[in-house]
């Protein structure tokens, strides 16, 4: 069988049929496992709140008000969704704080993650104990990632909707349940412009899988979509101050701030200092939660070549975060966790011998 995805078509109207029962096959413990990645992702995102801290310029409150600096206020899904509820509840008479709105964002969207993976993981048809100890590596990744960290990790509502929505697009590619995946793609856009990786996510999977017309057509309507979105929020929000449709991230040397507008000034070469300068490189190296280390020995191991051509989305991405971000900000680092994840997963499940996944 050429890739798993094939398998998992194959059984995917019986993997439909048992999503319910999730894990266990037996509804108490699996009630048991729900409250629990429920109350996990709860307090996550509680401590989060309560430790964490938003950039001065682009708070959850100047989101909803659309007052944000762009690129910021680019990523208006959750802002926008959150200003409706608001909305309602100010007809209704009854005050919904923001802090409150941004923390249930992060709890649904956390638990939502899980779940997704949880089902991706049984359609791979892994056993439960490595369903379970899969888990627990996805909460050292996403709790490294979004909260024990330094002080380059800002809280933004945006992080965590696109690490589910990176999740629930594998899943999607996976299953080949392609026109989901267009109605997630421009959700995910606005949420955070990163998502367009998940356009060359379904490249690297797809190829092969289509005859290459058709893949040409769907890259060429992704592209459409992409550019669409762009400019629908270039247009809504051209009056905001900030870097604009450059979307460049500058060095902080200038206490004017006049760096901001200038290309010249990108980040790489502060980037670059992160190599050289032991206390950052330490504190690079616990991305992922280390996981990027099993990640390497399990790539060049990796039979199945879904999940090894997902390998191919980290080169671009680091290199164009080495120009635009900060690339020891590991919130920033979304669409790339479900490709590590299921890649050390898969890797560790064949080291053990027993619930490999089609195709490894």
């Amino acid at each position: 069988m050429d890739w798993a995805g094939a398998s998992v078509d194959q059984g995917d109207e019986r993997t439909a049929r048992s999503v319910c029962a999730l894990l266990f096959g037996r509804p108490l413990y699996d009630a048991v496992l729900l409250m629990v990645l429920a109350a996990a992702s709860i307090e996550f995102a509680v401590l989060r709140i309560r430790y964490g801290f938003e950039d001065h310029d682009a708070t959850f409150v100047r989101l909803i008000a659309g007052t944000a600096p762009t690129p910021f206020q680019y990523r208006m899904l959750i802002p926008l969704a959150s200003r409706g509820l608001i909305a309602l509840g100010a007809l209704a008479h009854v005050h919904v704080p923001p802090k409150a709105l941004f923390a249930a964002s992060d709890a649904i969207f956390t638990f939502a993650t899980f779940i997704t993976a949880l089902v991706t993981l049984k359609t791979l048809r892994l056993s439960p104990p490595q369903i379970l100890a899969a888990l627990l590596a996805l909460g050292v990744i996403v709790d490294t990632n979004y909260f024990a960290t330094e002080t380059l990790n800002l809280l933004h509502v945006y992080d965590l909707p696109a690490v589910f929505f990176a999740f629930l697009a594998t899943n999607l590619l996976l299953r080949r349940k392609l026109g989901w995946f267009y109605v997630l793609l421009p959700i995910a856009l606005l949420n955070r412009e990163t998502a367009v990786f998940l356009c060359l996510m379904f490249l690297l999977t797809q190829w092969g899988r289509m005859p290459l017309p058709v893949l040409v057509g769907h890259m060429a309507a992704q592209g459409v979509m992409v550019l669409a979105i762009k400019a629908a929020v270039l247009a809504a929000f051209r009056h905001n101050p900030g870097a604009g449709a450059l979307s460049f991230y500058t060095t902080d040397f200038d206490p004017a701030g006049a760096a901001a507008h200038r290309l010249h000034d990108l980040r790489v070469l502060e980037n670059l200092k992160v190599f050289i300068t032991l206390r950052r490189l330490l504190h690079m190296s616990s991305i992922f939660g280390f996981l990027w280390v099993p990640y390497l020995f399990a790539l060049k191991r990796l039979q199945d070549p879904f999940f090894k051509a997902t390998a191919w989305v980290f080169p671009p991405f680091f290199a164009l975060m080495l120009v635009v971000g900060n690339i020891d900000e590991f919130r920033i680092y979304s669409e790339l966790i479900p490709p590590l994840f299921f890649t050390v997963t898969l890797g560790c499940a064949r080291w053990m011998g027993s619930g490999v996944c089609p195709g490894s």
